[in-house]
């Protein structure tokens, strides 16, 4: 299990915006790892704001996402070939590889594919520009020529993951710098 900690350097957060701003980032964390299949019963986000920081620690998080195996049920065995081969088509895989099973509504083709859980750190930075570019500030403005929309200009993004800095760019887009982070 690891922890996750994101720190993100602006301009002064309005008073009146900063509570909001750390239980909206902790609830935003916390669904993007449900999403990745990485939070657990015991996981815990903390969101915490300051005049110029909006942090969230998050525990006890995994280190990578479990291994899965994806089944996908087909037609019946004595369906039309036509039938049989759009299934083919549509799960992607040979009709060597499917696999019959008899249900309580009779005997039905089944799709099998196990996909490998992927690195934790590997996935959390579009995560987190994803959280960036969606942000639910109350109000936000753009700097530059960019379309990026943020309370305040931001100056830094730190990411530690297991005790790692994590590195990543976002794009403010309009010919504007990249920002960028770790490294």
């Amino acid at each position: 299990m690891a922890d996750l900690v994101i720190e993100f350097v602006s301009e002064e957060i309005p008073a009146r915006m900063q509570a909001g701003a750390g239980r909206d980032l902790a609830r935003l964390i916390e669904s993007a790892l449900t999403t990745l299949g990485v939070w657990h019963y015991d996981s815990v986000a903390t969101g915490l704001c300051a005049p110029r920081h909006l942090l969230a620690y998050a525990t006890n998080i995994a280190a990578s996402q479990p291994d899965r195996i994806i089944e996908k049920r087909g037609p019946r065995v004595d369906a039309p070939e036509a039938a049989i081969a759009g299934f083919l088509n549509s799960a992607g895989v040979s009709r060597e590889e499917l696999v019959e099973e008899d249900t309580p509504k009779g005997r039905f083709l089944f799709a099998r594919s196990e996909i490998t859980g992927g690195d934790t750190a590997k996935l959390l930075v579009p995560i987190i520009v994803d959280i960036l570019n969606h942000f639910p500030w109350l109000k936000s403005q753009r700097w530059g020529r960019g379309k990026f929309r943020w309370v305040r200009p931001l100056y830094r993004i730190n990411i530690l993951f297991d005790g790692r800095p994590l590195a990543g760019a976002l794009d403010l887009g309009g010919g504007d710098a990249t920002q960028f982070w770790g490294d």
